[in-house]
Order: C-alpha cells, then sequence, then structure tokens
C-alpha cells in the first residue's frame, strides 16, 4: 500500500507526468530496442565471432606445428601393433576353419562315392545270381504270368458282371442323361421312385452275384449315381433284411 502511495505522489502526481512517464517514455524504449539496438548489436555480434574464429586458427596451427610427445607416439605404435595382431589372429583362424571344411566335405563325398559303389555292385551280384541260377529265373516268369493272368481274370470278371447287368446299368443312367451326379430331390418328382426303383434293383442284383459293397458303391458312382442315392438304397435294403 506504501508503494502504490509513493508511486502516485512522485512517478505521476499529475496527468502530464502520467502521459510522459506511463506512455511516452516506454514507446521511446520499445522502438529503440526495435529499430536502433540491433544495428550496434549486429556489428559486435560480427566482431566477436570473428575474433572466436581467428582464435582458433591460430589455435589449430599451433597444434599442428607442435611434435607429438614420446609417450603418445608409443601409445600410438602399441595400439596399432595390437591391431595388427588381432587381425592376423583372425586371419589364422578363418583359414584353419576353412581347411577343417574342405577336409569335411571331402570325406563326405568320399563317403557318398562309397555308398554309390557298395549299391551298385550289390546290385551287379545280385542280377549276375539271377542270371546265373535257373531257378530263381524260373520263379520270376512264373510270378510275371502269374500276375499277368490275375490282372486278366479279374479283368474278365469285371467285364462280364457289366455285360450281364448292362441293361440295368443303362436304365439307371437313363435318369439323369449320362450328366454329372444327381440326388434323388434334383430328378422330376415324378421319376423318384422309378430312379429309386431302378438303382434298387441293380443293387440287389449286384448283391446277389457275390459282389462287395465296395465294388458295388464304386460301379453306381461310375454310372452317376449320387452317394445320397446309394445310401438310400442301402438303408432301404438293410431295413429289409440286408443281402437276399
Amino acid at each position: 500500500m506504501e508503494k502504490l502511495i509513493f508511486i502516485e505522489l512522485n512517478i505521476f502526481p499529475d496527468m502530464k507526468s502520467v502521459v510522459f512517464n506511463g506512455v511516452a517514455l516506454p514507446l521511446i524504449t520499445s522502438l529503440f530496442l526495435i529499430f536502433v539496438y540491433p544495428k550496434p548489436a549486429e556489428f559486435i555480434y560480427r566482431h566477436v565471432k570473428m575474433n572466436q574464429r581467428r582464435l582458433k586458427e591460430i589455435q589449430q596451427s599451433i597444434d599442428d606445428e607442435s611434435p607429438i610427445s614420446k609417450e603418445q607416439a608409443r601409445k600410438i605404435r602399441r595400439e596399432a601393433l595390437e591391431n595388427q595382431l588381432k587381425y592376423e589372429a583372425e586371419i589364422d583362424s578363418k583359414t584353419s576353419e576353412n581347411i577343417r571344411l574342405k577336409e569335411l566335405v571331402a570325406e563326405l563325398q568320399m563317403s557318398l562315392n562309397t555308398d554309390a559303389e557298395t549299391r551298385s555292385s550289390d546290385g551287379q551280384r545280385a542280377d549276375d545270381v539271377v542270371e546265373n541260377n535257373p531257378d530263381i529265373k524260373n520263379i520270376k516268369s512264373s510270378e510275371s504270368e502269374s500276375s499277368a493272368e490275375l490282372s486278366h481274370e479279374q479283368y474278365s470278371k469285371t467285364e462280364r458282371l457289366n455285360n450281364r447287368f448292362k441293361d440295368l446299368f443303362s436304365s439307371v443312367s437313363s435318369f439323369h442323361g449320362f450328366s454329372q451326379p444327381r440326388s434323388v430331390n434334383e430328378l422330376p418328382l415324378g421319376e423318384n421312385d422309378k430312379y429309386y426303383s431302378a438303382v434298387h434293383t441293380l443293387v440287389k442284383q449286384l448283391m446277389n452275384s457275390g459282389e462287395s459293397d465296395d465294388t458295388i458303391r464304386e460301379q453306381l458312382l461310375g454310372v452317376g449315381v449320387s452317394s445320397q442315392m446309394i445310401n438310400r438304397v442301402y438303408s432301404g435294403i438293410n431295413n429289409k433284411g440286408g443281402r437276399g
């Protein structure tokens, strides 16, 4: 409170003092700092920085002309020698590792060649035994002939079976025109019962002929009967007593 009274009585005693001390002087000071002060400040800043740069150049030139001490020289030589020893040791280590790897590759290659020669020799010996032993040759020939006869017999059996039930297969195939297999629900309503009856008759005939269920399913799928239809027919046959 006393400070405010002092300011009011000594700095702003009247309106003239208020205008001069409160407005004119602050405005003049602000304009001086904005427009006048930067010019001499720029000159002084440039002069100081140029002096600092000259001092650094002088210091650098003196350092470049000054020889290093013996202690510093010994330290540099010692570090250079240590780096050289480390480099040579690393080279020796890499060279030894390369030699070891080459020896390992050579051993593996030799092992592979030995195994190949052994298998070739065993195969050649087996061929020689077969060629020199008439009994073995006869057994191999008999096995080949038996396999051929068995395959021919199976084919003939399948062929006879297909010819025997050719009409039934044709009847089943006619419902879908040899197109992709279709379920009963995809046929017209009037053909559902006929289609089921045809498949049912064919399955019963194949069962009575002694065919296995897997064979029957394969043959039905081959003529376009869907798995859904096959399962439905089998379900109906099993409910009525299975194979006849």
